[in-house]
């Protein structure tokens, strides 16, 4: 399952980097999930955006930066499936886009 569009986060002034866009996919364990997914896009959206802002530029410049991002955001994606489609979960979180300036 894609996000539909890329999410784009901007960093105060001074922090090694000014945006970072980020584009996902994600490996649903069923077609329920893909579902849920698609339904509740605005929330994934929202709280996504919400972990990647928390993060620090500087290190996810490094593999290990992103990798820990990668996690974090798997992580979340299961916490919102959990709440909004009970039990529901992803797999994988892939990114296809990760643009720092």
């Amino acid at each position: 399952v894609d996000l539909t569009q890329s999410i784009i986060v901007n960093f105060p002034k001074g922090s090694g980097a000014s945006l970072v866009q980020v584009s996902l996919s994600f490996l649903a364990d069923s077609e329920e999930t893909a579902t849920a997914l698609k339904k509740h896009e605005p929330m994934v959206r929202n709280n996504l955006m919400m972990k990647i802002n928390a993060q620090m530029p500087e290190a996810l410049k490094t593999k290990e930066g992103k990798e820990q991002l990668r996690a974090v955001l798997l992580e979340e994606m299961n916490a919102i499936l959990d709440k909004m489609a009970h039990g529901k979960h992803v797999k994988e979180v892939f990114y296809t886009t990760f643009v720092m300036q």
